[in-house]
């Protein structure tokens, strides 16, 4: 099952090149973030990207 601390410990041990290409930002929304992520839960997540880094 996915967890908010393993899904943002993961993000982080790729930021740097999540932000190469041009990761501004990103959200974690859904049930992921609200603690009720089940077995078969998707992890949602919202990304505000750099329209120069295409």
């Amino acid at each position: 099952m996915h967890t908010a601390e393993k899904v943002i410990a993961t993000l982080r041990a790729h930021e740097a090149e999540l932000r190469q290409s041009g990761l501004r930002s990103l959200s974690l929304f859904g049930s992921v973030a609200r603690g009720e992520a089940q077995t078969e839960s998707d992890i949602d997540l919202a990304a505000e990207l750099d329209p120069a880094a295409r």
